[in-house]
């Protein structure tokens, strides 16, 4: 008696637990997602056209992703970053140039979650390290042998045909967001979220960490746009 009278008093203590707090709140989960940042290449284009290659088309999509946890039924606090490059071209009959604008963050979030029936509404800001590389190769047509390469090299001071070089710089990332989430089932979720990358560069480096004098302040950032799925509570 005593045991099912216990029983009782434990059942009605959780049924009493306000429901806007569901034990599964306390959990969490993670969102693969492409993201879309609306950059503007309009400085670096001026460079790029002057040797005599395609200008990159504004906007980057980079593969991104971001895992959270929740710490109180309101809020949650986690893991988020992003990663990819765009590439351009330009040749003639003896030379190939190519250029390679590459872009990646990672930093820690935290939220503010409005939860509805079918999912959550959560305003939230990122702030992490990025880096920017700029990857330059100009080469001849065709396919050189092992020979020709190291001569190639040993032709200075002259440039040489084959050659390569990749600029580096390092910022402050920061990404204020508001996210949308729809559940689908009860651990699929349809996710997606507008937002706004900060990132601008601040000094450059080459060949390992020799430094650039003069280089430029480029701003990578802008709006950003993600739409995927996340798999978890």
């Amino acid at each position: 008696m005593k045991r099912l009278t216990g029983a009782l008093l434990m059942i009605l203590m959780v049924a009493s637990l306000p429901a806007t707090a569901p034990a599964r709140d306390f959990f969490g989960g993670v969102s693969p997602a492409p993201v879309y940042v609306m950059t503007d290449f309009g400085d670096l284009n001026t460079d790029i056209e002057g040797i005599g290659v395609e200008p990159l088309d504004d906007g980057l999509i980079l593969v991104g992703w971001n895992t959270y946890i929740y710490v109180h039924p309101s809020v949650r606090v986690g893991v988020m970053g992003a990663g990819g490059s765009q590439t351009v071209e330009g040749r003639d009959d003896l030379i190939t140039r190519q250029v390679k604008v590459g872009l990646g963050y990672v930093g820690l979030s935290g939220e503010y979650v409005f939860s509805f029936m079918k999912g959550d509404v959560a305003v939230g800001t990122m702030l992490g390290y990025g880096h920017a590389d700029i990857e330059m190769l100009q080469s001849q047509p065709g396919s050189p042998d092992w020979d020709g390469l190291w001569e190639v090299y040993a032709s200075e001071p002259a440039l040489p045909s084959t050659f390569m070089n990749v600029m580096k710089s390092n910022f402050f990332a920061y990404q204020p967001f508001l996210r949308l989430k729809y559940k689908l089932t009860g651990w699929l979720s349809l996710q997606g979220s507008i937002g706004y990358l900060g990132a601008r560069t601040g000094s450059w480096t080459h060949r390992g960490d020799v430094d650039i004098a003069d280089g430029p302040d480029l701003d990578f950032g802008g709006l950003t746009f993600t739409l995927g799925p996340h798999i978890g509570f």
